[in-house]
């Protein structure tokens, strides 16, 4: 009896004891998901409440995962993140800005912030690189000028220090706030020398300004070009700019090799265009309209290209002058055909060919006539053709050929000459080496003829 009460009170002993260890266990794992719980939850708050990206990088949303735990999972992505290439920048800005303001202008040398409180927030911000101004962002702002044609502006900042600052711009869609200053109307015309206040006070803010090519776009494509010392240097006008090099004077006398800058001035008034030695910045042309005036390094004349409206001359024509032949000068030239419609030179302002309609005449060093090509405007000779000429064959002498076929239509110096599709060439003797005859040369018929 005893024994059984025993074993029963062990029995109570034990159910009681295993009740409460399971109590226990129960209580335990629900602390556990609990406080897990927690962690996560303070951690999404952080991170809710933050909304912070660091560099532009939206973090991921927390999942469980059994590999890893919530928080370990999101760094892990945070840096996978931070190791790829930045974004590009964003088309809207990630934080409020004030309204564009309409009371002020960009100009140059005004920073980054100065430009997004005055125009707003670009659509696009792009990087470019050169020389001279490193990396400049480029905010362009669209606009439509007709319902055809889709255009954009363009502001250039380049870095200065820790800031960004206005270099430049191009208003091509005509929605930029910027001003270079206020047009005057009274002021003088641009010239040679001008300043770029000058400038501005001439034409007023130009639609494209250009730091690194050190030049500015006008209306209807007239633009001012700059030199180091930001004078003027070159300019093209085309019907806009208020340019003046000096007046017209009908007196004046024609263009020649002598002239200078001022002569052609007087001679012709202000050009249309002047373009200046890229190294030198000299000038080098003067345009009128289609014609032009080269100018050399002496800053005088060296040649031309007259389209008919040219003021200039060489000389008079002479109708009893003798025709140009090897021993011709530029003056025996002259005096047999007057006045080139065009003037060549080499890089050295030596004089190198006269140009007459479809013709033209070359010279050497020494200014003596070495070629030409004959379209029936010259009056050249190298003497007459004997019609009891036997013909010409290998070794014949250069005045063995004048006899035979008379004075070639194009000739290469004493190399080469042609006789409309045919061409005898020299030896350095002045002897004929080859002949390519296509049907017009008289052969001798003693000789073989070589045809390549």
């Amino acid at each position: 009896m005893k024994r059984k009460f025993i074993l029963i009170i062990v029995c109570l002993v034990l159910v009681i004891s295993l009740s409460f260890w399971k109590i226990q266990e129960l209580n335990a794992s629900k602390t556990g998901v609990d406080v897990s719980q927690n962690q996560i939850g303070t951690e999404e708050v952080r991170n809710e409440q933050d909304n912070i990206p660091e560099e532009g990088i939206s973090l991921p949303k927390i999942e469980d995962k059994k590999t890893s735990t919530p928080i370990e999972s999101a760094k892990l992505t945070l840096t996978q993140e931070s190791k790829a290439e930045p974004p590009s920048p964003p088309s809207q800005p990630p934080y409020p800005i004030s309204s564009p303001s309409s009371d002020r202008l960009i100009k140059v040398g005004d920073s980054s912030e100065v430009v997004i409180s005055i125009m707003g927030y670009p659509n696009s911000i792009e990087r470019s690189y050169n020389l001279l101004t490193g990396k400049a962002y480029i905010y362009k702002i669209s606009g439509t000028r007709s319902a055809r044609d889709f255009e954009f502006s363009e502001l250039y900042l380049a870095p200065d220090g820790n800031m960004l600052k206005v270099v430049g711009w191009n208003n091509n869609a005509g929605n930029l706030k910027i001003t270079s200053g206020e047009k005057i109307p009274s002021a003088p015309p641009i010239t040679l020398g001008s300043s770029k206040e000058d400038v501005v006070k001439a034409m007023g803010t130009p639609v494209l300004l250009d730091s690194v090519d050190r030049s500015w776009l006008y209306t209807g494509g007239s633009w001012v070009k700059f030199d180091t010392s930001n004078k003027v240097i070159s300019w093209t006008h085309k019907g806009y700019l208020k340019v003046s090099m000096g007046e017209k004077v009908a007196s004046a006398p024609p263009i020649n090799f002598d002239s200078t800058v001022q002569d052609v001035v007087k001679a012709m008034g202000t050009p249309t265009s002047i373009m200046t030695d890229p190294l030198t910045e000299h000038p080098r042309s003067m345009i009128y309209d289609d014609s032009f005036v080269v100018l050399g390094n002496n800053d005088r004349v060296v040649s031309w290209t007259n389209k008919g409206n040219l003021k200039v001359s060489l000389g008079t024509k002479d109708a009893s002058a003798p025709l140009i032949n090897f021993d011709s000068t530029v003056q025996d030239v002259v005096k047999a055909m007057g006045t080139p419609i065009s003037i060549s030179t080499n890089s050295g302002d030596r004089l190198w060919s006269m140009a007459y309609k479809n013709s033209s005449v070359y010279f050497d060093d020494n200014g003596k006539v070495s070629a030409w090509l004959n379209n029936g405007d010259l009056k050249v000779s190298l003497g007459e053709k004997d019609l009891n000429s036997p013909g010409i064959k290998i070794g014949s002498s250069m005045e063995e050929t004048v006899k035979a076929m008379g004075t070639p239509q194009q000739v290469q110096g004493k190399t080469a000459w042609s006789y409309g599709n045919s061409m005898i060439f020299f030896d350095d003797q002045f002897k004929i080496e080859r002949i390519d005859n296509k049907g017009n040369i008289k052969i001798d018929n003693s000789s073989k003829v070589m045809n390549p």
